[in-house]
């Protein structure tokens, strides 16, 4: 398939260049500056989705907002999406001093961690959420889709 693309190397920086015949090479190193943040989210969402969630929910209060609010058992779980290194986030401090969950999660590029009421898992097992956690022995039971 050839790039017939309007702008030449704006379909490098795209998540859709993989369809182009591009070599792995040269999508793993574009540059993605500020949509780092939207195509982790937009992976997540789509992992939530196929896995069998078929609402999702955010939080948006002042000057924050988070980007999932998603159930498990009886309980709204915030959920953070990091697209850096930083594993800090005010916005699930601020929903966590004011609703009191049970824990919250961070997906980023980080390995699992749990400190605290704060669980962190790498960003590929959004769609496994809460699957592999201790927190619902009734979510554990469903199978996920084929």
């Amino acid at each position: 398939m050839k790039n017939s693309c309007a702008a030449p190397g704006l379909i490098e920086k795209l998540p859709l260049g993989a369809m182009s015949d591009l070599a792995p090479k040269a999508i793993l190193s574009a540059d993605y500056g500020s949509y780092k943040g939207y195509v982790a989210e937009n992976f997540a969402a789509q992992e939530f989705l196929s896995y069998g969630r078929d609402k999702l929910f955010s939080w948006q209060e002042g000057k924050f907002e988070l980007e999932f609010l998603l159930t498990v058992d009886t309980e709204m779980i915030p959920i953070e999406i990091k697209s850096g290194n930083s594993l800090k986030s005010k916005r699930l401090s601020a929903f966590g001093e004011k609703y009191h969950p049970p824990y919250r999660v961070i997906f980023s590029r980080q390995p699992s961690d749990i400190r605290g009421r704060t669980h962190n898992y790498p960003l590929y097992m959004a769609g496994q959420f809460p699957f592999f956690t201790n927190e619902s022995a009734s979510q554990r039971q469903k199978e996920p889709p084929p």
